[in-house]
């Protein structure tokens, strides 16, 4: 091994540990492309730099990505690497994104990391094969150190880059945005931005660098090109050059391709277009392994990583204090992708069973239950007694504080604003997101007969069948709307889409006991009234089906009294109402013939036929005015 480290080019090496310390957790696809050499020849760098203790190399799982080793510099190279380069140990730190703090806190943003490196590879290649302009810079923001101690590098931004040409130096920051971060964290970055660039931090005269932010949609890209002109606009001050692109399109075209949107969405440059040419930058480049000796054999002084989150795991589970970076650290690499989609689905969705969650994960009942068990291990997840009435006898399930930790440093959300804005709940020992877990743990045999009435939706598979595509949490399903000129809102007990004869219909569920009076429910349905008001005099020319379940037949006949009623007091636009009654709904299923869908009429029909019935009314009613219109 000695004899064929020595015949290898010292220099490849020492750009790979240089391209290690600058983006972490690299594949060897991608550290190829940044090398421009095979991936077969990256593949024997990395075991070579491995088996002298320079690189370390970790399998992490997520939902998000296909599971590959990825590679980092190891903490006990930080000393060597220091002497290399001939800068302190601290300054090191300060520059690149090395050492154990820093790589503990970027496990619990693999994600974003790590779609931000495959972004960077592809960049660096794509510049390499045009040949114009070379690359200056690419480089992860350093996580070791508070955000503000690199002057020069505004906060919330989690990339650097630079280009060189003919025409001067074009340094870049780049942005992940990420699906569940919201909208008031996303502000609060570009409020942040602009105080940055307006007090004249790092790069002066009020200049900043353009932002490209690699949005999770083309929804989100609208939301922050709204609140970056909203925030220049409030400070009366100049708008912040950003350009946006979802990240499905920066991967399938590339980052230089001509995909950047301007905060107007009507232009479409490429990157060469997006960037200003000014004076070489000094302070903003990091040095690079000259490659003139090739890397000792060093000494390992430290576990590798994946020991080192084992061990963590095995604290928790023992109940073994463990500090909190370090556990989420190494939660956020020892969880198999099920564990974390379990996890997601448990925060959208609480208070599910282990056969309800199986349902959601398409896992069988004895892979359910060893999931849960793990989850309850690692004091991810809270076990609720099982209710009286619950015809499985099996315990609910919620995620407890550590679980709601994990999803807010996997987001890069501050715990508190995530507790209070995001879209998950679970338990916690603060008052926030009370609002959100506390009315379902008060009244938990409701919240419980809505979740299995949405759980045998996703069970019923048959042909011919509505299908059940998308099932709303308590969190994603409330209405803000003005009734009798006050502020009020409305929160149905499930929303979901359903898809039927190629067609996405959204519902509202409402699941009665029985035990709501009949003062609370009309003033329900008078919000009701107003919502579907609101949506007519909108964009929206439909409203929601409303789906309502109750205890009883008696009942059921007073609801859609009520519910006529109240429709007929507010001048509600038409809707479709099916009602059914839960012994009904529990013993043939969801899309049997268990619904009513008019109030003089006993007989039940199946949710399809009511569906096809609804729409034939419709559209022989429009063509009836339409009729009229021409008669006149």
């Amino acid at each position: 091994m000695r004899e064929r480290l020595q015949q290898q080019n010292p220099w490849l090496k020492a750009r790979a540990l240089s391209w290690l310390a600058r983006l972490p957790f690299l594949d060897a696809y991608e550290l190829s492309r940044l090398l421009n050499v095979t991936e077969k020849e990256t593949q024997w760098l990395l075991h070579d730099l491995g088996n002298i203790h320079w690189v370390d190399q970790v399998t992490p799982s997520s939902p998000e990505f296909t599971t590959l080793p990825l590679h980092v510099l190891t903490a006990g190279a930080l000393p060597a690497f220091s002497c290399q380069l001939g800068i302190p140990e601290s300054e090191v730190e300060a520059t690149f994104a090395v050492g154990h703090r820093d790589q503990v806190r970027r496990l619990t943003r693999l994600e974003a990391y790590t779609f931000m490196n495959r972004i960077f590879a592809e960049l660096a290649y794509d510049l390499h094969k045009d040949g114009l302009r070379g690359l200056a810079e690419l480089r992860a923001r350093p996580l070791a150190r508070r955000s503000d101690s690199i002057p020069w590098w505004p906060p919330g931004t989690e990339g650097y880059g630079c280009l060189r040409s003919t025409l001067g130096w074009a340094p870049f920051f780049v942005t992940m945005d990420r699906p569940d971060a919201p909208l008031i964290h996303r502000r609060k970055r570009i409020a942040d931005w602009y105080t940055f660039r307006d007090e004249g931090r790092g790069w002066g005269d009020y200049w900043l660098p353009p932002i490209f932010i690699v949005t999770s949609s083309a929804y989100a890209s609208d939301q922050w090109a709204k609140a970056v002109q909203a925030t220049a606009e409030r400070r009366q001050v100049n708008t912040l050059e950003v350009w946006l692109a979802d990240i499905d399109t920066v991967f399938s075209k590339g980052f230089v391709a001509g995909i950047w949107d301007d905060l107007d969405g009507v232009t479409e440059s490429n990157l060469h277009r997006c960037l200003h040419w000014i004076s070489e930058p000094d302070a903003t480049f990091a040095p690079w392994l000259r490659g003139d000796e090739v890397p000792m054999l060093l000494s390992p002084t430290q576990p590798k990583l994946q020991a080192w989150a084992n061990q963590v795991v095995v604290s928790l589970g023992s109940g073994t204090p463990v500090g909190t970076a370090e556990a989420l650290g190494g939660l956020s690499l020892i969880l198999s992708a099920t564990d974390k989609s379990a996890i997601e689905v448990l925060g959208r969705h609480p208070m599910l069973t282990a056969n309800e969650l199986g349902v959601m994960l398409k896992l069988d009942r004895r892979r359910a239950e060893r999931l849960v068990a793990g989850l309850l291990r690692d004091q991810l997840i809270e076990a609720l007694p099982p209710l009286k009435d619950e015809p499985s006898g099996e315990p609910r399930y919620v995620l407890a504080e550590l679980a709601l930790k994990l999803l807010a440093a996997r987001d890069g959300v501050p715990f508190s604003t995530y507790l209070r804005n995001a879209s998950f709940t679970g338990r916690n020992q603060y008052s926030l997101a009370q609002h959100r877990l506390g009315p379902l743990l008060y009244h938990p045999e409701h919240t419980a007969g809505a979740n299995r009435f949405l759980i045998s939706m996703l069970e019923a598979l048959e042909a011919g069948h509505p299908r059940l595509t998308r099932w709303f949490g308590p969190a994603e399903s409330t209405f803000w709307l003005t009734q009798d000129g006050a502020r009020n809102w409305l929160q149905p007990d499930g929303l979901g889409d359903l898809h039927w004869q190629n067609q996405t219909r959204r519902f509202f569920l409402e699941w009665d006991r029985g035990t709501m009076r009949w003062r609370e429910m009309r003033d329900k349905f008078r919000r009701y009234a107003s919502l579907y008001a609101s949506f007519v005099r909108s964009a929206n020319p439909w409203t929601p089906d409303t789906v309502i379940v109750t205890s009883t037949p008696q009942r059921e006949s007073s609801i859609w009294e009520c519910w006529q009623s109240t429709m007929a007091e507010g001048d509600c636009p038409p809707s479709l109402l099916l009602t059914s009654v839960e012994s009904l709904v529990t013993r043939l299923g969801p899309f049997a013939r268990v619904w009513r869908n008019s109030v003089g009429d006993l007989r039940r029909s199946t949710w399809a036929e009511a569906i096809d019935l609804w729409e034939a009314e419709r559209t022989s009613s429009a063509n009836q005015q339409i009729g009229e219109i021409c008669d006149d």
